[in-house]
């Protein structure tokens, strides 16, 4: 396995951690603990919640009942002296379906003699807290693909709205809005994200879509003094600090450009608020317009590099991706699924110790249970059961669902990028 690395194959190789990788004592060492900036959850905040029912399948599906559509604007009833005329009303029903899917965590398998010798410990404990972190950052991301890729509309900042492919996204680009149809309109966008595009969205997503507002009792736990009959715009930092540069807060200077809650910024209109996510969608384009996505951060590897070993932004994606992707958000919109427990005899009492109970909830376990490798007397490479238990790993497995109930009441807006300021 490449480490790090995603979507790796877990069975395809065996990188045991470097044994010299963290400084030892008897050297002075003062213990420097990188301050990450926080991370904080958007997108389970602002969606829905449903159980999982187990032994009933594997595919949720969810019935929605529609309204009797209105067929007028005007309204003439015959007098009483005449019949009434009738209005024929019923409802229809649509469903929508959702699968469950999975991801491992490893981390790379650990020698004890770290443990023994090394200052930090061998870094178990920073692991540990770091497969939590990247489980975090995985939902995240799931949620806000399947939401990019499902949503029947885009709003292209210079352009409009357009109708978009509404489907199970792929990591090739082939399905869902593929690359091919990113290509084709990536090319329109031509405005960055101000507040007058914020406007014009909105409008087209109230009169077009029919995207309805945040309602207090249909809301996540402890949202809905923020929410309640407001949409919602997820985005990310840079776009939120250009508004400060924008035309219409100069002109009009609003008294509640204000902090609504902690985790919420600026009303506008007394309509929209703001939610910042810390790693948002971006797309870097070549001359061609063939998109892609670039991963948000790297390691430095060059060890003459004052930076050496440090996590640091990739230039790809801090800089020279030229779009972004914010959402409009109105409600109900999506739900995430609580998938519950493993089933029992997988996971239960009766699995014997050190058999590997099964475990889908993203808890964090350490193993010994693997092959290694080791040398024979001929110094061939052959398999180990690690029976002597030198090599340990931490572990998770982390089961994600999510159904959208109102595909049409997220917005995808992709807008140019604008760094620095531009107006007088």
């Amino acid at each position: 396995m490449q480490v790090p690395g995603i979507d790796q194959n877990v069975c395809g190789g065996w990188s045991p951690q470097d044994i010299n990788m963290y400084s030892k004592l008897p050297y002075y060492l003062a213990k420097a603990t990188t301050q990450f900036r926080k991370n904080w959850i958007t997108w389970p905040k602002l969606l829905g919640k449903v159980p999982w029912t187990p032994n009933q399948g594997d595919t949720m599906k969810r019935v929605m009942v529609e309204p009797t559509p209105t067929l007028r604007q005007q309204a003439f009833p015959n007098l009483l002296s005449q019949m009434p005329k009738v209005d024929v009303i019923g409802v229809r029903e649509r469903t929508t379906d959702a699968k469950l899917r999975w991801q491992q965590f490893v981390t790379p398998h650990f020698n004890f003699l770290p443990s023994f010798q090394d200052f930090m410990r061998g870094n178990i404990a920073p692991h540990r807290e770091n497969i939590d972190r990247q489980i975090l950052i995985f939902e995240e991301m799931f949620y806000r693909t399947h939401i990019f890729h499902w949503s029947p509309y885009v709003y292209l900042c210079g352009t409009g709205l357009v109708s978009a492919p509404s489907g199970e996204g792929d990591i090739n680009g082939a399905s869902g809005k593929s690359n091919g149809w990113l290509q084709n309109n990536l090319v329109n966008v031509s405005s960055h994200l101000s507040l007058s595009e914020v406007f014009r969205a909105l409008n087209e997503f109230e009169e077009s879509v029919g995207g309805t507002p945040y309602e207090g009792t249909g809301m996540p736990e402890g949202q809905a003094q923020a929410l309640n009959e407001r949409f919602c715009l997820v985005t990310q930092s840079e776009v939120w600090n250009q508004f400060i540069d924008d035309p219409w807060i100069k002109e009009n200077r609003p008294l509640n450009m204000n902090i609504v809650t902690d985790a919420f910024k600026g009303l506008f209109w007394n309509k929209v608020v703001t939610k910042l996510e810390r790693y948002g969608y971006r797309i870097k384009v070549d001359a061609q317009f063939n998109p892609t996505f670039p991963a948000p951060e790297t390691i430095e590897l060059n060890p003459a590099d004052p930076e050496y070993g440090r996590t640091k932004p990739l230039p790809d994606y801090a800089r020279n991706a030229q779009y972004v992707v914010s959402f409009l958000l109105g409600g109900p919109n999506y739900s995430f699924i609580e998938i519950g427990p493993p089933p029992a005899d997988f996971a239960g009492g009766g699995v014997p110790e050190g058999f590997g109970k099964m475990n889908w909830n993203g808890k964090v376990i350490l193993n010994k249970n693997f092959l290694t490798q080791c040398q024979d007397a001929n110094g061939n490479i052959i398999p180990d059961t690690n029976s002597f238990g030198h090599y340990l790993r931490l572990q998770a497995e982390a089961s994600f669902g999510i159904v959208g109930d109102n595909k049409f009441n997220i917005l995808p807006i992709i807008s140019l990028r604008r760094v620095g300021l531009t107006t007088n």
